[in-house]
């Protein structure tokens, strides 16, 4: 790789990151300042919650599988 390509990757990248995190602040502001009425979540806040938890629980299941992705790759790398 040259000097200039990992530069405009690199730049890329950082970028990348810096949008993602500009949407997670914009996510969690509008989670942290949904509307209640008397102390219940409304309608739009439940279902606000309700993909946020779903979203949490995928991230979850992910992370959680990638040590099992990762015996079974190395089993088939050793029998195939």
């Amino acid at each position: 790789m040259t000097h200039t390509f990992r530069r405009k990757l690199a730049v890329a990248c950082a970028l990348a990151l810096v949008a993602e995190a500009q949407t997670l602040a914009a996510d969690f502001e509008q989670l942290a300042n949904s509307t209640m009425h008397d102390d219940r979540p409304t309608a739009e806040t439940s279902r606000l919650l309700q993909d946020e938890l779903l979203f949490q629980r995928a991230t979850q299941v992910y992370l959680w599988a990638m040590p099992l992705i990762n015996t079974m790759g190395c089993r088939s790398g050793r029998i195939g």
